[in-house]
């Protein structure tokens, strides 16, 4: 994991990055990750990686759900892991999209607007 972030950012940003990884790995070690808890991990680790600024948003999405794969393996049950990876494959890309939209202050009722303008 660290050889890969290297390679995205400078050493200030990598070990930032790292130390929350870690902190995520420690605060979830018990409970483990499940679908329940995926989507405040997601959100940790979409603030996490947006600190590389070198890269696009294509990228860090990638990225998110590279470690979120990643934490799926260290974190989940055998038994959940099958359903946590289809969790990841099936909607966390289109969650990162609609969270980016929100933040980039685009609401929710402007999109409703949008598509149910009748």
């Amino acid at each position: 994991m660290e050889n890969l972030l290297k390679s995205y950012g400078d050493k200030l940003t990598v070990e930032s990055v790292l130390q929350s990884i870690n902190d995520i790995k420690e605060r979830y070690r018990e409970i483990g990750l499940t679908a329940e808890n995926i989507t405040v991990i997601l959100l940790t680790l979409m603030t996490e990686v947006n600190k590389f600024k070198k890269l696009t948003g294509s990228q860090k999405k990638t990225l998110v759900t590279m470690i979120l794969s990643h934490f799926v393996t260290e974190l989940a049950t055998e038994e959940n892991q099958p359903a946590l990876r289809e969790i990841i494959r099936m909607t966390v890309p289109t969650v990162i999209d609609n969270f980016v939209d929100i933040s980039k202050g685009l609401e929710l009722r402007n999109l409703k607007n949008k598509f149910f303008c009748c």
